[in-house]
């Protein structure tokens, strides 16, 4: 959930570096619908937080898999 959090502005650059410039409503709706995306996401974020827990909330652990990169 962070991780997409993180990511979906960066999406959202990447959709505008394809309009066109000179077509500035498109990039404004495209702005602020990421923008309210992102807006959404944090608010679940908020809801699902609890104040009584102890450590860390919203922890995402990756394993990377070493191993593989050492194989012949």
């Amino acid at each position: 959930m962070l991780s997409n959090l993180i990511v979906l502005p960066w999406l959202g650059i990447l959709v505008l570096a394809f309009v066109p410039s000179r077509n500035t409503d498109l990039i404004r709706k495209i702005g602020a619908s990421f923008a309210a995306l992102s807006f959404v996401l944090s608010l679940q974020l908020w809801v699902l937080f609890d104040n009584q827990a102890v450590g860390f909330q919203f922890v995402e652990v990756k394993k990377l898999d070493v191993s593989s990169l050492f194989r012949d």
